[in-house]
């Protein structure tokens, strides 16, 4: 279906141009690019309390490009470990079972680019937002690795609806402010990105607060608990908007304020850089 590109930010969005889009996706959802029942099985048997490293080392070595992504990971600067871990049941206890997750689940929905191109600067940003939601989930007691996990998954719907409609899509985020996305997401296909990533995420079988917080992660106030509330706030210092960074004491109760914004950016920045390098 052909939606009217925007032409100007502030241009009337398309009615519900895009429903069909995002009705295809759902319906698909088995046959997303790079979607891999190996990988979508170790994303959720990294949850099983019986599982042993081993058991996901066995089914990591399944899938050859994983195991070599994994390992790249493993030896990446992100963890100071460069060029000393050879094996899978090493490097997972260095990357860790929600990063395990993350990685595996990234390659299985066609994040790696391997499977369709991704939006200018994907992994840069999302880098930045999972490092940032990292540190601010010590701070609001989150867990920090499943806030990285929702980090760097938080825009996947973006690269779905990039990928089924790049024309209309492309022109839809160009016609609006960050703050003006998820409405007119809504208007056009009727989810917003954060809804779609959601959806998508539980039909594979990923864990309810994985899901809310990402659904959640552009509410003003989410209800989705401390991981919901981590992964807004690294949204927020990821985008170092001081007017949104006003919202940081509301939102964690006082935990955090607006000062607080350049500590938890210097401490995601070097982060950042080295788990976008990593996985991109």
């Amino acid at each position: 279906m052909s939606t009217p590109a925007l032409a100007t930010p502030g241009a009337a969005v398309p009615a519900r141009g895009g429903v069909g889009v995002v009705e295809r996706l759902l319906h698909d959802v088995d046959k997303l690019p790079g979607r891999q029942p190996v990988l979508l099985r170790l994303a959720q048997l990294v949850d099983d309390p019986d599982s042993t490293s081993r058991d996901l080392a066995e089914l990591c070595a399944a899938d050859p490009a994983f195991t070599a992504r994994l390992l790249r990971l493993a030896n990446s600067a992100y963890y100071g470990r460069a060029g000393t871990v050879t094996s899978l049941v090493p490097a997972i206890g260095v990357v860790g079972r929600t990063s395990l997750r993350t990685t595996a689940l990234a390659m299985a929905l066609g994040l790696s680019g391997e499977h369709g191109s991704l939006p200018d600067g994907f992994w840069a940003r999302a880098g930045l937002v999972a490092a940032s939601a990292q540190v601010v989930a010590v701070e609001v007691g989150a867990s920090p690795g499943d806030a990285l996990c929702a980090g760097l998954l938080c825009d996947l719907g973006q690269v779905l609806l990039f990928r089924a409609a790049p024309a209309a899509y492309g022109a839809l985020v160009a016609g609006c402010t960050d703050d003006e996305l998820s409405e007119a997401e809504r208007t056009w296909c009727g989810l917003s990105h954060a809804e779609l990533a959601g959806q998508v995420l539980r039909a594979s079988g990923m864990p309810g607060a994985l899901c809310t917080a990402i659904e959640q992660h552009h509410d003003a106030a989410p209800e989705g608990g401390p991981l919901a509330v981590a992964l807004r706030v690294g949204v927020l210092v990821a985008g170092d908007d001081t007017e949104a960074l006003e919202q940081l004491g509301p939102l964690t109760g006082g935990r955090l304020e607006a000062s607080d914004a350049s500590r938890l950016a210097l401490g995601a920045a070097a982060g950042a850089a080295a788990l976008s390098s990593a996985l991109a």
